[in-house]
């Protein structure tokens, strides 16, 4: 399985990061971009329904007068989140996430480690957890990997860990310049990095979508 991790030039060290030390950096879940992450309904033993909001283990202000069970504890807060997505070819994330079309997309072989990722689930309300034990909390895994169907486009999956950082030793296939960086950041690029095959991506003005030509090619 082909992953893709979009990187814009903005923050050129990062992209060397990732490129020249083969890692993938996991960020603490407040730092995303989503603002209902983490936060979730919990049915717990008496069936009253619940909101909690992963930043605080606090209710919700909208729901405080039907919430009257306050003993559910938050989830770890220690894990970290990298998102990748199986899309290279979405104008949207290439116009967020890759500096408008001027960055790159990393791609990232998960073959042989897809057991590291979570796929994304995505709902038009937040997900409803059950809990069969006061005190005992929903898995970080259940709570990571379900968003809104805004965010549906992104077709992700997740890395979820405890570490700030995640290997891809020997596992970057290719970095796949975006149809509008410039001709010196990529001759930058080249010089700079001689083992990964880098590719420059182009606009398709028939199916609006960011074309890619296979890897093989």
């Amino acid at each position: 399985m082909l992953l893709y991790k979009y990187r814009s030039f903005a923050q050129f060290e990062y992209v060397l990061d990732l490129i020249v030390h083969e890692r993938l950096y996991c960020a603490q879940y407040k730092d995303l971009n989503d603002p209902f992450e983490g936060t979730f309904f919990a049915v717990v033993q008496d069936g009253i329904r619940k909101s909690y909001e992963r930043r605080t283990g606090q209710q919700l202000e909208a729901d405080r007068e039907t919430a009257t069970v306050d003993d559910l504890y938050p989830v770890d807060d220690r894990k970290r989140i990298c998102s990748l997505s199986r899309n290279c070819s979405d104008i949207r994330l290439w116009s967020l996430y890759a500096d408008g079309h001027a960055g790159i997309a990393v791609e990232i072989d998960f073959s042989s480690h897809v057991r590291d990722i979570h796929q994304v689930q995505y709902n038009d309300a937040l997900p409803l957890l059950h809990n069969s034990t006061p005190r005992t909390s929903p898995l970080v895994e259940d709570v990571f990997t379900q968003k809104s169907v805004h965010w549906s486009y992104e077709e992700e999956f997740r890395l979820i860990q405890s570490g700030e950082w995640y290997s891809v030793y020997g596992r970057i296939k290719r970095i796949i310049l975006g149809p509008r960086v410039s001709k010196d950041r990529e001759n930058l690029l080249k010089n700079l990095v001689r083992y990964i095959p880098i590719q420059r991506a182009s606009l398709d003005y028939g199916s609006l979508q960011v074309i890619v030509r296979s890897s093989s090619t």
